[in-house]
């Protein structure tokens, strides 16, 4: 976050940090793109917080230094959300859990190696539209097609794989069928489960 940065500068970074996310994603960068989604979350809670600061007032140098922190529990607060995000996650199952994903992120991350199932749920996460902490569908897509190459590449061949939604719950699911002939069902997604 450089000096003075604005809301509307910090809203526009976090939306590009998401945009070259999906691209590493999309690339096979897993880490990077793992590390840059988590990296537009910071830099949006951070424009919530810009939002509060009144003009021709300096802001505390606790409250200041603060808002340089990665931490976004700690972020949560200095922005005022904390009672906003327990009600939406009390509210909607589905931000809950993308938030649960979101919120495991830290900037330590970029020392390590995320691997592709890892990085893909922290980019649904973040870019679910109706329950992210923002999906369209071409990105529904690509992530459903890199999980069956993936299982493919794993020797667990789907028969069929779709994207279904629920116009009740406003969730979208992942159908993935067994090939033909697999009797043991339950057998076949605990393989699913442990390749992801």
């Amino acid at each position: 976050m450089g000096n003075g940065s604005s809301k509307s500068q910090l809203e526009a970074v976090a939306q590009f940090k998401f945009d070259d996310a999906l691209l590493l994603f999309e690339s096979g960068r897993f880490s990077n793109a793992f590390y840059l989604a988590g990296y537009a979350i910071e830099c949006a809670l951070k424009a919530c917080i810009a939002r509060q600061l009144l003009p021709e007032i300096i802001p505390d140098k606790k409250f200041v230094n603060a808002v340089y922190s990665h931490n976004f529990d700690a972020l949560v607060g200095l922005a005022g959300l904390r009672n906003d995000l327990r009600v939406q996650q009390d509210a909607d199952q589905g931000f809950q859990a993308n938030w649960a994903v979101a919120s495991e992120w830290s900037p330590e991350v970029r020392y390590e190696p995320i691997d592709k199932a890892t990085a893909h749920l922290m980019v649904i996460a973040v870019g679910d539209s109706a329950h992210g902490v923002t999906v369209d569908k071409d990105l529904l897509v690509s992530s459903g097609t890199a999980l069956v190459r993936v299982l493919d590449d794993n020797g667990l061949k789907p028969r069929a794989a779709m994207w279904v939604y629920n116009s009740d719950t406003d969730i979208w699911r992942l159908w993935i069928v067994p090939e033909k002939g697999v009797s043991d069902k339950a057998e076949f997604y605990r393989r699913l489960a442990r390749i992801i």
